[in-house]
């Protein structure tokens, strides 16, 4: 959240003690929209140093992600490509076999 939404929020925040009903209800609905908006909790908000570590953690968990799905490609294009390489094989000792055709 930046700072010009910080403080508008805190202004909200502050409005939401008005003695009249309907003007600090106006400002807590603001306030849970401004948050939403930004995809935020408000765990992240009053609580912004534990909210960054969580997400460094998914961060990290996610690159792990990430490595893991680029390794299990690399694996499965090796198999494919193996797999051609034998079929070709098979195919050239059966054609030699059957007709005495080299493939």
């Amino acid at each position: 959240m930046i700072s010009g939404d910080k403080t508008k929020l805190v202004k909200l925040l502050n409005l939401m003690a008005s003695d009249q009903d309907g003007e600090a209800l106006t400002a807590a609905r603001m306030s849970v929209k401004m948050i939403k908006d930004h995809t935020l909790t408000w765990e992240d908000v009053l609580f912004p140093r534990i909210a960054s570590q969580l997400e460094k953690e998914l961060r990290a968990q996610l690159a792990e992600s990430a490595r893991l799905a680029g390794y299990y490609k690399y694996i499965v294009s090796v198999r494919d490509e193996r797999i051609d390489e034998l079929k070709k094989e098979v195919n050239k000792g059966y054609l030699k076999k059957v007709f005495g055709i080299k493939a």
